[in-house]
């Protein structure tokens, strides 16, 4: 799918984002053991106890903390945070292109008639050109047919466009709405202190 230039800007700054988070977590000794919560997989055992990203979430909060150096952590949650930040930006851009895609999808081949009549007249020109009125009107009905086989292509064409652009937007929707409601990891007053704060957002929770 073809990115907007904001939506590439955006991906571009994610980038950056993700890169920085990553460099700190080398820093700190734990790139490891975070990139292992990240890909594990989803345990059967824990679908109803807790959700597989809420899980993930506390054991990286355990994983941050457990880092001694408070500065660190604090440049460590920012970063988290700001990864967080710019990939909900990029959902919700993800979703305005998809809307505007839609839109265009309404009126997409809408001018084929104009195509249609320039053939039409030159079917019709070179028809009187070559054999007079017989020719003429020999052109007449070819630029007909042809019109009419433009329109039927046109029709499919847009159809198509428009079922597709649907199922782009029903996506992107569904993305940004789970994206949206997405709980951070971190309180505002964690990201200033570095500490946790007993009065957050995620409970405790069994170990990692």
């Amino acid at each position: 799918m073809a990115l907007s230039g904001r939506l590439d800007e955006i991906r571009e700054r994610l980038v950056d984002r993700q890169r920085e988070l990553a460099e700190l977590e080398a820093e700190a000794g734990i790139a490891d053991a975070a990139e292992k919560l990240r890909s594990e997989p989803e345990s059967y055992e824990r679908i109803y106890e807790i959700s597989h990203e809420e899980n993930i979430n506390h054991n990286l909060r355990k994983l941050y903390f457990s880092v001694r150096d408070v500065g660190l952590r604090r440049d460590l949650i920012r970063a988290d945070q700001e990864a967080a930040d710019t990939l909900r930006q990029f959902w919700q851009q993800h979703l305005d292109d998809a809307a505007d895609r839609q839109k265009a999808a309404q009126s997409a081949n809408e001018f084929w008639w104009v195509w249609a009549s320039i053939c039409g007249a030159i079917l019709i020109g070179l028809g009187f050109h070559f054999f007079g009125l017989a020719g003429a009107l020999a052109g007449l009905l070819a630029g007909y047919l042809s019109s009419r086989q433009m329109e039927q292509s046109a029709l499919r064409a847009r159809q198509s466009a428009i079922a597709d652009a649907d199922s782009r937007f029903r996506y992107a929707a569904e993305t940004w709405k789970e994206a949206r409601n997405e709980k951070r990891k971190f309180s505002e007053r964690e990201a200033k202190t570095g500490e946790p704060d007993l009065g957050g957002r995620l409970p405790p929770r069994r170990g990692f």
